[in-house]
């Protein structure tokens, strides 16, 4: 088959999805990726058809818009991102239905809803995914973004509303282009996502049972099919610096936020750099946020830009970050503790699973972290060897996961 997968958002949006490409390359399918313009070269070094189509997100993360986006409540930011996306919606089509010329199966991600319109007009098989439980409704447990989201059965269910909001907020855009380009009738404006003709679209959960456990209440079109992990095949290993530092102690502590910023990230740097003095702790700290030059360490602090989490966290002693769906996953996978300080979006909803499942401490929200709250977290999750006990046991359930090969299988059946 040639398969197109519609994706969009940061680094953490495209890995899981090139992992899963590759897979299917080895499964004896051709694969096209359609995604931001700034991952183009990244993909295509896979040897992958790539079409860019849609948002820089990285870009409007480190931009000012960006900081005040990822400063509010969920439902703050579908509010925000109204007025980003109706920009960029366009750009989407385009990507998008380059990418699905051609295609006999549709895979996307839910930032990318106009794959069912494609899939319709094409009339071609549409699949579903997410790295996080945000699709489809449960009264286990509220949207992921709504922090531990436990708020009631009734009220859980109702959360997942959300998602109709994004695609309501340009219904008036994207039914024009149904109509005018597609042929294809318009929808209401708060049509349910995730179905064509009424037909709801299987949908496969890139994460692990044994960190989300499959909700009960979940038709049989859900799925949940492991981890899609992308090893670094690049051949790394710490230079000499870096290894130098770790030789010179007990393992450190690894902070860093991902592609998230800081309105004031010097400041920042200087938090972190005084927590982990008052912890009396040893860190590795990536400078993905800005405000940190060598000059600005202490001994007992390294800086680097940046290294594939599958080599460098199993050389910690534990995780600190901002709570991305794939740095957990990277954690849990490592087997190391972790402190999830999260920004916005999923973010804390990862933050409490690594708390309910005894690999962490609970969630330190970034709007409340001081260099003593932080410092005081730094020598819990070190000192309390719990943690790492329970991280080690999650671990190795992982390691009998293989997600990716779950998922083409899937695929392949589905497709039929």
């Amino acid at each position: 088959m040639r398969i197109a997968i519609l994706t969009l958002g940061t680094r953490g949006d495209m890995q899981p999805y090139v992992a899963l490409a590759l897979g299917l390359r080895a499964a004896g399918h051709d694969v096209v990726i359609s995604g931001p313009e700034n991952f183009a070269e990244w993909v295509q070094g896979f040897g992958f058809d790539y079409v860019s189509g849609g948002l820089d997100l990285q870009a409007l993360l480190q931009s000012p818009a960006g900081r005040d986006l990822i400063s509010g409540s969920l439902f703050a930011i579908i509010r925000n991102f109204r007025d980003i996306s109706q920009k960029i919606t366009a750009e989407i089509i385009d990507g998008s239905t380059q990418a699905t010329k051609g295609a006999d199966l549709i895979l996307y991600h839910p930032k990318v809803p106009v794959a069912t319109d494609l899939g319709e007009a094409l009339d071609i098989p549409v699949i579903q995914t997410a790295l996080q439980p945000i699709v489809v409704p449960t009264g286990d447990f509220a949207i992921a973004g709504l922090g531990n989201g436990l708020l009631g059965r009734r009220l859980n269910r109702w959360t997942y509303g959300a998602i109709r909001a994004q695609r309501a907020m340009f219904s008036k855009q994207l039914n024009g282009w149904r109509t005018s380009t597609l042929g294809l009738p318009p929808l209401p404006r708060f049509a349910r996502g995730g179905e064509i003709k009424g037909k709801t679209l299987p949908v496969l959960h890139a994460f692990s049972k044994h960190v989300v456990p499959r909700p009960t209440d979940w038709p049989e079109t859900a799925y949940v099919t492991g981890y899609w992990f992308l090893d670094d095949a690049s051949g790394w290993v710490p230079p000499d610096d870096l290894q130098t530092f770790l030789n010179a102690g007990p393992p450190p502590v690894y902070v860093g936020f991902g592609s998230m910023t800081d309105k004031n990230p010097e400041a920042k740097a200087r938090l972190v750099i005084e927590a982990v003095a008052k912890a009396e702790c040893r860190a590795v700290i990536a400078t993905g946020w800005g405000g940190l030059t060598a000059d600005d360490l202490p001994e007992t602090v390294f800086a680097i830009d940046g290294a594939p989490h599958d080599k460098l966290f199993p050389l910690m002693s534990a995780i600190v970050h901002h709570g991305g769906a794939g740095t957990t996953a990277a954690a849990f996978r490592a087997g190391k503790p972790q402190l999830v300080a999260p920004y916005f979006g999923d973010q804390p909803f990862w933050g409490h699973r690594v708390a309910d499942l005894g690999a962490g401490l609970a969630p330190l929200p970034q709007k409340k972290m001081t260099a003593d709250k932080l410092a005081h977290s730094l020598r819990g999750i070190v000192k309390d060897k719990s943690f790492a006990s329970h991280a080690e046991t999650l671990a190795h359930e992982l390691a009998k996961e293989d997600g990716v090969s779950t998922a083409v299988d899937l695929i392949e059946k589905l497709a039929i």
